[in-house]
C-alpha cells in the first residue's frame, strides 16, 4: 500500500507540473535573458540545466529584464510545489479509499478521483478541480 501511495505521489507531481506551461516559462527566460547569455554563458553546451546554472551563478550581475524573468519563473515554480503539496495532504486517504486497486501511470490515479468525485473528502474534491487531467 504505502509503494502504492509513492508511486501515486510521483504521478501527482507529473500532472501539476504538467498543466503549467514551464517549457514555455523556460522559452520565455531563455529570451529575457539573450544577452546575458551570451555574454556570461557563451562557451555553455546548452541542455541539461547548464544554462540555467550559468544564469544562476551570474545572478548578482544579470540585466533587470533578465532578473525579472528569473523570479518570475521561480514564482510559478512556488505556485507549483504549492499545489502538489496540497494534492498530496489532502488526497492521499482519497486514494488509499477509492483508488487503490487502480493501476499508476497515465492518469488513472486522477480519473479515478474524478469519478469519484461525490465520494471524495471536501479538501480533496477542492485541490483536484485545480489539476488538469492529460489531454489524450
Amino acid at each position: 500500500m504505502s509503494s502504492n501511495l509513492h508511486s501515486w505521489w510521483i504521478g501527482v507531481a507529473a500532472l501539476v507540473l504538467g498543466a503549467f506551461t514551464l517549457p514555455a516559462q523556460a522559452q520565455s527566460v531563455f529570451q529575457a535573458c539573450e544577452v546575458d547569455i551570451d555574454h556570461y554563458c557563451a562557451d555553455v553546451t546548452p541542455g541539461s540545466g547548464r544554462l540555467t546554472a550559468c544564469i544562476y551563478a551570474h545572478e548578482d550581475k544579470l540585466s533587470d529584464q533578465c532578473d525579472a524573468a528569473v523570479a518570475e519563473t521561480a514564482d510559478v515554480i512556488n505556485v507549483i510545489f504549492n499545489r502538489l503539496r496540497n494534492v498530496r495532504l489532502q488526497c492521499a486517504g482519497d486514494v488509499a479509499k477509492l483508488c487503490d486497486e487502480v493501476a499508476i501511470g497515465e492518469g488513472r490515479i486522477f480519473a479515478c478521483l474524478h469519478e469519484n468525485k461525490a465520494s471524495l473528502s471536501d479538501g480533496c474534491g477542492e485541490v483536484i478541480d485545480h489539476v488538469e487531467l492529460p489531454k489524450e
